[in-house]
């Protein structure tokens, strides 16, 4: 057994509460969970701006007095581009800026803490950079945890998969353990980089945190709504054909009376633009980023929740099909991947309809489960899961048996 005076560890990653979005609430929940088990968690992260787009005051809520955060300046660009009134949508292009910033405090914390363990987390993939620093500078075990692969990740441009994967190659033959979300990542990672030892992959999905079944559900009244929560980018995941069948469906009176789509995450103006377009301003509701409870209650008060995945979807299991799934109601999903996993998983568990990105399937599924809403039987249409087993207490012990098991192979 590890000392549990030697359990303390050095986590790096770019984003982390008040900052929301996957990487930081995944972390600010296995760092309560690790917490729990013994571990002493200290975190480098950087200090945000409350005009950042994913600035959500609340999760600090959750985060425990024991868990040591130390934030430092994000660069001279950030802080610029968060002068302006109107939120920055999503992270900066620039979050490299953070490197020096990053690797400067973590060299002050490794001289004054005896860590057992250092972890990196990415997207963004400054904080790999930044673990690989203090790595080569002070020879601790090192782990790093990828959210999304980066040189074999088709969303990542030629020229940065080219320059970035001789650099991620070089990083991952320092490292000492790979966390991945799912089993087909940690696949793909052996498969592209065969040096790496099978033994030192390890998949931690991705969990639910246990006031997830105390959120109360928003009341829409009688009104059909349909919900999403997440936001919409550029040529992956755009709107258009989703906005186009709601607007054919009003153009030929199909829609319900108090039917209402809501649309919970950053938006950009052309998406907004284009609902207007398609004539469904008075149908659609965009929120803008909202806090964590306040998304996971409009989605189980919703009639039916929208998932629509990626066009680059590699391999990957969204943390939002979770979240979806947990909340109880039926899901119209959205397919434009063969290798997206969320939607395997819907289909799997019989959680809704799968369609194409295709105005005429969306429309269709729309009017399926609007008369399914209107004959009352959506209820009892669609399959549930089981959240017990996704809760991130079990996914913080299975990351405490990887770790322990890590650093006994070290000091053996």
């Amino acid at each position: 057994m590890i000392n549990p005076k030697h359990k303390r560890l050095l986590l790096c990653l770019y984003p982390f509460p008040p900052l929301g979005g996957p990487r930081a609430i995944r972390w600010l929940h296995l760092a309560k969970a690790l917490s729990r088990l013994g571990w002493t968690v200290d975190v480098l992260t950087v200090q945000p701006s409350r005009r950042d787009s994913f600035f959500d005051e609340s999760l600090l809520r959750e985060l425990p007095p024991e868990i040591n955060v130390f934030r430092t300046y994000p660069g001279l660009y950030y802080s610029l581009i968060h002068l302006r009134k109107k939120p920055i949508q999503g992270f900066p292009k620039t979050t490299m800026e953070w490197f020096l910033f990053g690797l400067k405090k973590g060299r002050t914390l490794m001289k004054s803490q005896d860590y057992s363990i250092l972890i990196s987390s990415g997207l963004p993939f400054v904080g790999h950079l930044v673990g690989y620093a203090l790595k080569r500078r002070n020879q601790i075990p090192w782990v790093t945890d990828y959210g999304d692969p980066f040189s074999f990740n088709p969303m990542t441009s030629l020229t940065k998969r080219l320059l970035g994967g001789k650099l991620e190659k070089r990083m991952l033959k320092a490292i000492d353990g790979l966390i991945v979300p799912f089993e087909d990542m940690g696949k793909d990672f052996l498969d592209y980089f065969p040096f790496l030892d099978k033994t030192s992959v390890q998949t931690i999905k991705n969990g639910l945190p246990e006031k997830f079944d105390r959120v109360p559900p928003a009341d829409f009244g009688d009104r059909f709504v349909i919900s999403y929560v997440g936001s919409f980018y550029k040529k992956g995941r755009e709107p258009f054909a989703l906005f186009e069948a709601f607007g054919r469906l009003k153009d030929i009176q199909k829609i319900s009376p108090g039917t209402e789509v809501i649309i919970a995450g950053n938006t950009q103006r052309k998406y907004i633009d284009y609902a207007e377009k398609c004539n469904i301003g008075d149908l659609v509701r965009f929120l803008g980023q909202v806090p964590y409870e306040k998304a996971i209650s409009i989605l189980k008060g919703s009639s039916v929740i929208l998932y629509v995945g990626s066009r680059f979807q590699y391999h990957n299991f969204p943390y939002k099909v979770l979240e979806c799934a947990s909340a109880g109601r039926p899901i119209l999903a959205m397919k434009q991947s063969s290798t997206d996993l969320g939607v395997d998983f819907i289909e799997n568990h019989n959680l809704g309809i799968t369609v194409s990105m295709e105005k005429e399937s969306i429309g269709n599924a729309i009017l399926e489960l609007q008369q399914l809403w209107q004959d009352k039987k959506l209820e009892t249409s669609f399959g549930r899961i089981d959240k017990q087993q996704h809760y991130w207490q079990h996914k913080g012990q299975e990351l405490d048996e990887f770790l322990t098991k890590l650093l006994q192979g070290e000091t053996a």
